[in-house]
């Protein structure tokens, strides 16, 4: 998880935990908006402490993308596609050719029966 994201969750953490609290106390609007942003203040203070002591930012960024395998990956999936899509390319012209035999072989019979008929 990115630094960024702690600190913004401990933020408004800190916002409502002194919005709470300042309601209980203080009957002020003043006081309880003091309150609140001091609060807040404290957290975002708080949560840069904890993540210069234990959080350590190169350890989260070292992780990098392997472009060059996924590439290799990506290319062995694409020729397996244009494999696959030439296989079936195939059986459906074989499947067109067979259906036009069939289509003019009907047809050729039907002119012999029509004809026998006249």
């Amino acid at each position: 998880m990115k630094t960024d994201n702690f600190i913004s969750f401990f933020i408004v953490c800190g916002f409502f935990t002194g919005l709470i609290s300042g309601v209980f106390k203080f009957d002020d609007p003043f006081m309880i908006i003091g309150f609140t942003l001091f609060t807040t203040f404290v957290f975002y203070i708080l949560i840069h402490i904890a993540i210069v002591n234990f959080i350590d930012e190169k350890k989260l960024g070292s992780k990098s993308f392997d472009k060059r395998s996924y590439e290799i990956i990506t290319n062995e999936i694409i020729k397996e596609l244009e494999y696959r899509e030439a296989r079936m390319s195939k059986i459906i012209d074989s499947v067109d050719n067979e259906l036009e035999l069939i289509q003019n072989q009907t047809r050729k019979n039907l002119r012999k029966k029509n004809a026998k008929a006249a």
